[in-house]
């Protein structure tokens, strides 16, 4: 499965990890939202109002880099405590909420030092949330067993940049 860089300038930590043709960018997705709004409700966001889309956009590339920051904090800690990752993984759920998925090694995923990596995460968690940025993470054991296309069906269909 070939990768391609996502263009939008924030999201410089993230690489696409599905054919950009199986791929909405984040202008296609920021666009149906405005459609969305526009119908859903009379006084919902206008398609006209550049100016508004062009706030979402920043706020989204902002949000893409700080998670990428904030998954680099998470990385370390399993550095801390001699675990290995296989990869990071990001999920889009809208401009400011966030979802990763860490593929540990298997043996990573079973030890008891990733307790150690949770303390780190529900640490981080509680103190970067707020009305603008919401970040989650999750783990997974890796290997052969693991499906990158379930993970991307899950929407999980960007890798953080080694």
């Amino acid at each position: 499965m070939a990768t391609s860089a996502i263009q939008t300038n924030g999201s410089k930590p993230w690489e696409l990890t599905v054919p950009k043709k199986d791929h909405y960018s984040p202008d296609e997705v920021i666009q149906a939202y405005f459609k969305g709004k526009e119908v859903g409700k009379a006084d919902g966001l206008k398609e006209g109002s550049e100016a508004t889309r062009q706030l979402l956009l920043k706020a989204l590339t902002e949000n893409l880099s700080k998670a990428g920051s904030e998954t680099n904090k998470v990385l370390k800690a399993f550095k801390a405590q001699k675990l290995k990752t296989e990869s990071a993984l990001l999920r889009i759920d809208s401009w400011h909420r966030f979802s990763v998925m860490i593929v540990a090694t298997e043996a990573a995923f079973k030890s008891d030092k990733l307790l150690k990596v949770y303390d780190v995460v529900n640490a981080l968690e509680s103190t970067v949330t707020n009305d603008q940025f919401h970040i989650r993470f999750s783990f997974v054991a890796g290997g052969k067993d693991l499906d990158p296309k379930a993970l991307a069906a899950d929407g999980y269909v960007l890798k953080l940049k080694s």
